[in-house]
């Protein structure tokens, strides 16, 4: 219906803009190297999330909690990184259930969330 309307108007199609920015916030990810990264951290939120031990344990230092990205939300991996950097030095001094030690984030990838997320924070103002 929207092409053959489309056509008979002869106006372009103009698909949805979130979703389009999610797209652009995928492509971005991928295309600047950060998609390992940005499941590194993932992995860890959902370690705590899924987890009650884990979830208790971050609890007893913070009223913050862990947030996941949701693949068809673009924002949700601007909030799961911003709420990442809030959590770090408290997720660094705790030895959570189902985490190894290569799963956390060291100092040198910590640099890079925050380059992340000052590149997410431009869509984000979008």
């Amino acid at each position: 219906m929207n092409k053959k309307l489309t056509k008979e108007l002869n106006v372009p199609i103009v698909g949805c803009m979130s979703h389009l920015l999610n797209l652009q916030t995928r492509d971005f990810i991928d295309s600047s190297g950060f998609i390992t990264l940005t499941n590194k951290i993932n992995n860890i939120m959902k370690s705590i999330k899924n987890s009650h031990i884990n979830a208790a344990l971050l609890k007893e230092k913070t009223n913050l909690k862990a947030v996941i990205r949701q693949e068809t939300r673009w924002l949700s991996i601007f909030n799961m990184v911003d709420r990442y950097i809030k959590l770090h030095p408290i997720i660094v001094n705790i030895k959570f259930n189902n985490l190894k030690d290569e799963e956390y984030i060291n100092n040198t990838e910590f640099e890079q969330v925050i380059n992340l997320k000052n590149s997410l924070l431009l869509l984000q103002e979008l």
